[in-house]
Order: structure tokens, then C-alpha cells, then sequence
């Protein structure tokens, strides 16, 4: 899963007392009136744990998509194969950065079109006369002038990346609502923070 998806949970760690610093439970030893014990400690590999932290974010994913009621806000995944191979990855993103991103493509569309109409109009004429000869057309009564000085762009919409700022702070506002009102959600940020620790200390012990 790519790291960016992981960062939509980042923020909510901070409003979580203690789960940014969770740590697994330390097991605790049953030496009391045993001479001799065999501590058995389990390793799992990188891989597995890495697949457990995965199902962990998207449980995150899925059970804040169960209690939100802000549609834009919906958290939507899809799977992909990284460089034309077989290998998958899975991109997770708020329905609300698609839903920028095509508005601005139809805002840009629509600013083009705009743009063509008006010189099928003018037959091209604002964008060929420049300023020096504008009053002398204008002296000599041509339409296309009075035409170029009425024309009006098309009006461009908010940015894609400010509307998704202000998307990403409306987000981050509805984790923290539903952290207070759910436990349940806060139990299931908690275990993601544990599969991650664990994923991160398996690293360090294979490097």
C-alpha cells in the first residue's frame, strides 16, 4: 500500500492519548516458583507482518466509511500493479480529491471551449490585433474590435489542490468527531498503530 495512503490516518494518531506511542504488550514470564524457564518468543516475517498491518489500515478505512455520513468523504480503494507487473499495491484516497481533480478538468475544458468559441466570432481577430492597432480598426468602424472588447473568459473554478486542503481539514475534523464518539474506531486505529510497530521492529531485526 502506498504511503500516502497511510498518512490519511497520521493525523488522528495525535488526537488518540497514547496510540501514537503504542507498543505491543511486553509477555510476561512465569517464573514464580519455577527454578529453570524456556522463554519461547515467536518471529514472524517481515512480509506477514507487513500484510497485517495492511488488513489493519483498510479495517481503519472500512469501519470509518461504515459510521461517516459525509459522502465526499468516503474513503475509496483501489488495487493496481506496480510497474506493468504483477506485483499490486492498493491506493486509498477521500472521494473528495477525485471529485476536485474533475472538476477541474471540466473547468479547464470548458475555459478551451470557451476560448474557441470566441475566436470563431471574431474569426480570430483577439487574437491578432494588438493594442497599437486597435483604435485605428475602431476608426474605421470594425465589428471585430467592438466583438474582442465584449468578450469575457470563461470563469475559472477553486484549484484542485486548495479544494482538496480544504477536504483534507473537513477530514481530519471527522476523525476526531468520531474518535470521541466512537471506541470502536479508536480500537481499531490502536491496532493498526501495533501491527505497524511490530512491522517497523521486524525490519530493524533482518537489517
Amino acid at each position: 500500500m502506498k504511503l500516502r495512503s497511510v498518512m490519511l490516518i497520521v493525523p488522528l494518531l495525535f488526537c488518540i492519548p497514547g496510540a501514537a506511542q503504542s507498543q505491543p504488550a511486553p509477555m510476561e514470564e512465569p517464573t514464580v516458583g519455577i527454578d529453570d524457564v524456556v522463554v519461547v518468543r515467536g518471529w514472524r516475517h517481515p512480509v506477514q507482518l507487513r500484510l497485517r498491518m495492511v488488513e489493519a489500515e483498510l479495517a481503519v478505512y472500512d469501519l470509518f466509511n461504515q459510521l461517516n455520513d459525509d459522502a465526499s468523504l468516503q474513503l475509496e480503494c483501489h488495487k493496481r500493479n506496480v510497474g506493468g507487473t504483477r506485483l499490486q499495491t492498493t491506493d486509498c484516497a477521500p472521494r473528495f480529491e477525485s471529485q476536485a481533480k474533475a472538476q477541474e478538468g471540466r473547468d479547464v475544458l470548458e475555459m478551451y471551449r470557451a476560448s474557441l468559441n470566441a475566436m470563431a466570432v471574431t474569426d480570430g481577430a483577439f487574437s491578432t490585433v494588438f493594442p497599437g492597432e486597435m483604435n485605428q480598426q475602431a476608426g474605421q468602424g470594425s465589428g471585430a474590435v467592438d466583438q474582442f472588447l465584449g468578450y469575457t473568459p470563461a470563469v475559472m473554478g477553486i484549484p484542485a489542490n486548495q479544494a482538496i486542503q480544504i477536504g483534507q481539514s473537513r477530514l481530519q475534523k471527522k476523525m476526531r468527531t468520531m474518535a470521541a464518539e466512537h471506541p470502536e474506531f479508536v480500537e481499531a486505529v490502536k491496532s493498526y498503530v501495533d501491527a505497524r510497530v511490530r512491522y517497523t521492529q521486524a525490519l530493524r531485526r533482518d537489517d
